[in-house]
């Protein structure tokens, strides 16, 4: 079977490239120059006719093709997929003719290359967007891909063709086509472009368009070294742009793309090269190197170039291909003999997903994810719950529910925790023995069901990705640690000591489970910032494997209601109309920080003008072990009087709470990833006063769609309601940002963006109407 790299590199049976000498005279650096991309309508003069950086020769790009009667390669009879037009194949065998043309001057070669130009044009495929592109029409398996799909090669090389084809011939066509191909570069894999997003502002160029990414380091490095190399020529400032932002991710992803010196094909498989490849990576790093003036990227390509002359590395490098080899047949092996699970196919939506979670319905925030979670994806997923514990809440009809475990294996005690996990393991392979094949394993957080899933998935050859949400920062949170041994205080002395004893086992337990999950898990999915920090810092994953989301809701749920409405929910509760309602909706424990939300309304309404202070009214919405002390605060402090406390409250009443609220105050001590509180009270067109736990409160509020307040400081919480409070505009001016930004960042399109880049996704590319006509460039602009 013909991988992508056979198929989209031509030159892989004769790769060692070299970069063209008469190339390596472009200036060191191209960050900072800001030509503009030719416009011109006559031709060139011959100095403005570089050659392409790297010398490629027609009959080794022509090894398995034919040449048509219209002189266009064409895969060979008795080849894999005869009579194949392959795009890469024809733009590279236009730019050997091209080199070939500067170098003898003769006119064969310049019509050969006009007519790999000609042919571009011909049969260019409007993409999303606006873009043109030629898309790989040949099955995939390896990458998923099952339909054509854009390759950053191809799209490069034919940029580069069309450059030079308009620059010697004037024709406006091939600059259009050629804006519209350079549009493919700033768009991702989801609009109709061959860029996947790595971190934060990170970018890499697929030699695959498809998800999940696979970062091929010889097609990352190919649309490099195309793109710089039509910069040189006169490329805009947003096309440096792109090349600086992806030469940065280069030389983030280098030590990921090596192993000891040998250099992996990409950071899907992760599979070391083969000798020859290892070739091809160290050219093409070197040319690249040599058209940036990188002195990291010279040294790595030196390095990547020793490698393959030298009898050790190449023995190392063996020996573990060798390795994985036995390792990949034995575990085929087993999914034949013992598991009874087939070879993964190309998946086909709707996608199968097991969502292995500690019990269902989960309550807080987690309850709400899964639930938006179900309606995004409905019609890509399929999907099934597989827990422990399901409520008795739980409605069987609308959800697929697969029990696990006896009372005795439970996640949060040892050594319970490791019976939970083996309970996990077998059920799962259980059921992908017995019909259920899924297509991807989608455990919900990184510790408990993260590393029963992720040993499943890997034994069964499924892909697995961890969707976290903060479980994986508890084995490293001190502040866990001490709310766990306060709760022993509660306990009777015997069964204080015993568990203590236990709980020296139960920590290096959720460590080793974590260091699992991160170990063989492909990707996470992470919402927060502590999340993210303590991946990469404890657990030691490479952002390349962390694709950031956010959390969604039904904002239509929350919208806020009309003054009729709102007059008369608030009379229903006995609220006058006039009142200037805070709402806290949290549990009342620790974590909650709700004495700092009491403090600071004390100091606050001390402040405040006597008639504010009288239409001042609170709603405290949850239950939990603090209520007694809570209730005695509130006496205290002088409160009682102007505050209710709802108690446990269901969801419908949390939106009534929040539709007749001016205020939401939020003061936890302790969080992770998005708090859906705040997301819910935003939507509600709330003012919202936050603090920092988690850190993505202070993004959401950003902008005055709220106050950010450091957590356990009352003097903040009363600074900021003393500001909210005195001033009803500021009050609705923040609300209504708040709501236009949840509406807009945190919709249903923007998760399922996400949740495709994290799984299994393809773009059908030949549904879009034809290319613009010459006259109406892609980009806009020159």
């Amino acid at each position: 079977m013909e991988t992508a790299q056979d198929m989209s590199t031509p030159f892989e049976h004769g790769n060692e490239w070299q970069a063209n000498g008469a190339a390596t005279g472009q200036p060191a650096s191209l960050v900072g120059v800001s030509p503009r991309m030719p416009d011109t309508t006559a031709p060139s003069d011959t100095e403005r006719l570089l050659p392409y950086p790297l010398a490629l020769h027609s009959e080794r790009v022509l090894k398995g093709y034919t040449l048509d009667a219209a002189g266009v390669p064409q895969r060979a009879a008795g080849t894999s997929h005869a009579g194949i037009y392959h795009p890469t194949t024809i733009a590279q065998y236009g730019l050997a003719e091209w080199n070939a043309y500067l170098h003898t001057d003769e006119e064969r070669h310049r019509l050969a290359f006009l007519a790999q130009a000609r042919w571009l044009v011909e049969h260019e495929v409007a993409l999303p967007g606006g873009g043109g592109g030629w898309p790989v029409p040949i099955p995939t398996p390896m990458y998923s891909a099952s339909r054509p799909w854009l390759s950053a090669p191809a799209q490069s090389s034919a940029l580069s063709v069309l450059i030079r084809a308009h620059l010697l011939t004037g024709d406006a066509d091939f600059l259009a086509a050629a804006r519209r191909a350079a549009d493919t570069f700033a768009r991702d894999i989801l609009d109709g472009g061959i860029s996947s997003a790595i971190s934060h502002e990170g970018i890499c160029f697929e030699e695959v368009g498809v998800y999940p990414a696979a970062h091929v380091l010889s097609g990352f490095l190919l649309a490099l070294i195309g793109l710089s190399d039509v910069a040189a020529h006169g490329g805009d400032s947003f096309m440096l742009a792109l090349i600086a932002r992806g030469h940065q991710t280069l030389h983030m992803l280098l030590d990921q793309y090596e192993h000891n010196g040998w250099t992996r094909d990409d950071l899907l498989h992760r599979r070391l090269a083969l000798p020859r490849r290892q070739r091809l990576h160290a050219t093409l790093l070197s040319t690249f190197a040599q058209i940036s003036g990188c002195v990291a990227c010279t040294a790595q390509a030196q390095r990547w170039a020793r490698a393959p002359r030298r009898p050790l590395p190449r023995l190392r490098a063996g020996l573990a291909r060798r390795v994985r080899g036995v390792r990949e047949g034995v575990f085929g092996a087993y999914r034949r003999v013992f598991v009874r699970v087939p070879r993964a196919a190309i998946p086909a939506a709707p996608l199968r997903v097991s969502v292995p979670i500690t019990a269902f319905p989960i309550m807080g925030g987690m309850r709400a994810v899964l639930a938006a979670l179900v309606l995004v994806m409905a019609g890509e997923w399929r999907m099934e719950f597989l827990t422990r514990h399901i409520g008795p809440a739980v409605d069987a009809q609308h959800y697929e529910i697969q029990p696990f475990g006896r009372g005795i294996a439970a996640p949060w005690q040892f050594p319970n925790v490791w019976l939970y996990a083996l309970a996990g393991w077998r059920k799962l392979l259980w059921l992908l023995r017995h019909g259920h094949r899924y297509d991807l394993i989608l455990p919900q957080d990184g510790v408990f069901t993260g590393a029963f899933a992720a040993v499943a998935g890997k034994l069964a050859g499924r892909r697995v990705v961890c969707m976290e949400h903060g479980t994986s920062t508890l084995p490293y949170d001190p502040k866990f640690y001490a709310e766990r041994m306060a709760m022993l205080k509660r306990t009777r002395l015997p069964m204080r000591l015993l568990s203590r004893v236990r709980y020296l086992f139960y920590w290096p337990s959720l460590r080793l489970m974590a260091r699992i999950t991160a170990r063989y898990t492909d990707l996470f999915l992470v919402a927060g910032d502590e999340v993210e920090r303590d991946l990469r810092t404890h657990l030691h994953v490479h952002p390349s494997r962390i694709i950031r989301w956010r959390f969604t809701i039904d904002f239509d749920r929350y919208a806020p209601p009309d003054a009729a409405t709102r007059t008369h929910l608030r009379a229903a509760r006995g609220i006058a109309e006039d009142a200037i309602v805070i709402a806290i909706a949290a549990r009342l424990a620790p974590e909650k920080g709700i004495e700092y939300a009491t403090k600071g309304l004390r100091d606050a309404l001390a402040t405040v003008s006597p008639d504010l202070r009288a239409r001042v009214r609170v709603i405290i919405a949850g239950e939990g072990p603090l209520r007694g002390h809570i209730e005695s605060e509130l006496q205290e402090y002088g409160l009682a009087n102007r505050t209710e406390l709802w108690g446990e409250t269901a969801t419908h009443d949390i939106i009534q709470l929040l539709a007749l609220s001016d205020i939401f105050l939020y003061t936890s001590t302790r969080g992770t990833n998005y708090s859906m509180a705040i997301l819910e009270a935003m939507a509600s067109g709330c003012a919202v006063i936050a603090s920092t736990e988690p850190l993505t409160n202070a993004e959401l509020l950003d902008g005055g769609r709220g106050i950010a307040i450091p957590p356990r400081d009352a003097t903040a919480v009363a600074a900021a309601l003393t500001r909210i409070i005195s001033d009803m505009g500021l009050r609705g001016h923040m609300g209504h940002l708040a709501r236009a930004y949840i509406v807009e960042a945190h919709s249903a399109a923007a998760v399922r963006r996400s949740l495709r880049r994290a799984t299994f996704w393809a773009p059908d590319l030949l549904s879009a109407d034809p290319p613009a006509p010459a006259t109406s460039a892609g980009r806009g602009g020159s």
